[in-house]
């Protein structure tokens, strides 16, 4: 009597090692502060980027600098092994120029966040976040921002 192998496909070792890189954030959630380059990803939203630094990777960004507000949320549009392009957020913009993410979004895998204001996506003044913890330390996870709660009413041109 021969016994039949059952065809049991088994994780490959690139998914394996994906598995490992990229961690279950749900689980951690509200305790997450800041996340290493490695595991960052599209749609995520950071707060306290300081105006100091987003002037000078963007050039253009903020138009003008306030002693009440020194910080501004950024949004990461794509995340690569090489630096990560992200825009900074502003609640000032228009709809039909600007996506935005929409007043009252849940934010998942994060610190239990709901937007409270409509933060427009400032693509305009995009710019590549060098994989180096410098441009980072003062940036605080607040989760990914769901498919959802991207409005893009932009007037085709």
């Amino acid at each position: 009597m021969t016994r039949k192998k059952k065809n049991r496909q088994s994780p490959g070792k690139s998914e394996v090692v994906e598995f490992i890189r990229r961690p279950d954030l749900s689980i951690l959630s509200g305790s997450i502060r800041s996340i290493p380059f490695a595991l960052w990803k599209e749609n995520m939203l950071f707060a306290d980027a300081p105006d100091t630094e987003l002037k000078q990777l963007t050039g253009s960004f903020p138009a003008t600098f306030r002693q009440e507000h020194i910080t501004h949320p950024v949004f990461v549009l794509v995340a690569s092994q090489t630096g990560h392009f992200l825009c900074p957020c502003s609640t000032k913009g228009t709809p039909g120029q600007n996506r935005y993410i929409r007043e009252g979004c849940r934010l998942i895998n994060g610190r239990d966040h709901e937007t409270d204001k409509r933060s427009y996506l400032v693509e305009t003044c995009s710019f590549t976040l060098p994989l180096d913890k410098r441009f980072s330390r003062n940036l605080i996870y607040l989760g990914e921002v769901p498919a959802s709660c991207i409005i893009d009413n932009r007037r085709k041109s």
